[in-house]
């Protein structure tokens, strides 16, 4: 028995992989093109097209199944439409990029038309033989918050860049009062502040036993690394290294949570770094939040 779904995806997946598990791939493929008709049934898409489409955007390191489990099937079809440039497909498209475009430039000074014909610029058409953004969605997260994460790279690109532009004209003392400000990091503050707040209030709160101890004795018991290393039978150094490793710990169990929810890139992650090192300035309120 021939199983054409996963001979398809086998072709077009950008690894070798075995013919061994044809039989559950292959329906499980199906079920992929089911959700996606039963989510978009307004588009038409050969099965065999749509699953070869998939098939490009598996990840080195994941398995078929496991990726199809977590396949985000109605979003990765309207994008494989918009791709071919259905029209219907478009129209839905635009109205999702528009309403997060507005939300996100609700805040900021920039035209919000100019913004949105910039991003359908930068996701619908190629350049210089660059594929369109959009054809780097891989249907692993919601389509929503893929776009939300490229359009708030986008700002904070744009913010960069005013924060070099100097018009020649201007005078002296206005172009030194204004190299104070960051407006990237000013951009961050608006589009994320809260929740990183959010994220960094619920990553202390899980902290493991024992580096909850050691954080709370000496941010807010004021005790020393010596006086705690008595206390544990360990030297001021080993505390020293538990208090820095939970440091980070914290930071990175932040990034992760606002990762997760607004489906950010390694670049965008970043980027949030130096506002999450931030928040640890605040690490005594929240220590003595997840007390209570």
């Amino acid at each position: 028995m021939r199983h054409l779904l996963a001979e398809r995806f086998r072709a077009h997946a950008p690894r070798h992989l075995e013919p061994s598990g044809d039989t559950r791939l292959d329906a499980a493929l199906r079920r992929a093109f089911e959700e996606a008709r039963s989510a978009r049934p307004e588009l038409r898409i050969p099965e065999t097209e749509f699953v070869g489409f998939i098939a490009e955007r598996l990840p080195t390191d994941c398995e078929p199944l496991h990726f199809l489990a977590d396949l985000r099937a109605g979003d990765l079809y309207l994008t494989c439409a918009c791709l071919r440039g259905d029209p219907q497909a478009l129209v839905v498209f635009d109205k999702l990029l528009s309403a997060e475009v507005t939300r996100q430039a609700s805040r900021g000074r920039e035209n919000v038309d100019d913004l949105i014909q910039r991003m359908r610029e930068k996701l619908l058409v190629a350049e210089s033989g660059v594929q369109p953004k959009l054809a780097s969605y891989s249907g692993r997260s919601a389509l929503g918050r893929w776009l939300g994460a490229v359009i708030a790279r986008t700002f904070i690109d744009l913010a960069r860049r005013k924060k070099h532009e100097v018009r020649l004209d201007t005078p002296l003392e206005v172009r030194l009062a204004g190299t104070s400000a960051d407006p990237e990091l000013q951009y961050l503050k608006d589009r994320y502040g809260h929740e990183l707040r959010e994220a960094f209030r619920a990553t202390v709160a899980e902290l493991p036993a024992r580096e909850a101890n050691v954080l709370q004795l000496h941010f807010l018991e004021a005790m020393s690394a010596a006086q705690i290393g008595r206390m544990y039978g360990v030297n001021a150094r080993t505390v020293q290294r538990w208090i820095a490793n939970a440091r980070e710990w914290i930071l990175a169990g932040t990034l992760r949570r606002v990762g997760d929810r607004f489906g950010l890139e390694t670049q965008d992650a970043e980027s949030l770094l130096g506002l999450a090192r931030s928040q640890l300035a605040n690490l005594p309120m929240f220590l003595e939040a997840s007390k209570k």
